[in-house]
């Protein structure tokens, strides 16, 4: 008689799956491709409900984790920059080993500062 429930629905499967949760599937199915799903297998409310849930928490948690990754990478950024300063800082201090004005990083340095002073040189021969 169960093998005969099982043929007359075939949601049932789906069902003995629950207590290892939603397949994955259904979970990362596109909207408009879910809510088709969700018309044609004759789901209980309490089941869609669940399903949703299911879905939502899911979305939810690579939200999270998206979000946690990039403010990880903002703070090691962060704390590159603060030391980079910081070994410039202790470079100008006095009394420091240098001695020297410490050269800004190429990637700081103005790209336009070397052809401004050409372009001025070449327009004071002009003249």
């Amino acid at each position: 008689a169960a093998a005969a429930a099982a043929v007359a629905n075939p949601v049932r499967p789906l069902f003995a799956q629950l207590e290892l949760g939603w397949p994955d599937e259904l979970l990362d199915m596109p909207c408009v491709e879910f809510n088709t799903f969700l018309r044609t297998q004759g789901l209980s409310a309490d089941a869609i409900a669940s399903l949703k849930r299911a879905r939502r928490r899911k979305k939810n948690r690579t939200y999270a984790k998206r979000s946690r990754d990039r403010k990880n990478a903002q703070l090691e950024e962060t704390l590159a920059r603060y030391a980079a300063l910081e070994a410039t800082v202790s470079a100008l201090e006095p009394g420091s080993s240098s001695g020297s004005h410490p050269q800004r990083p190429s990637s700081q340095r103005n790209p336009h500062h070397h052809h401004h002073q050409q372009q001025v040189q070449h327009s004071q021969q002009q003249q």
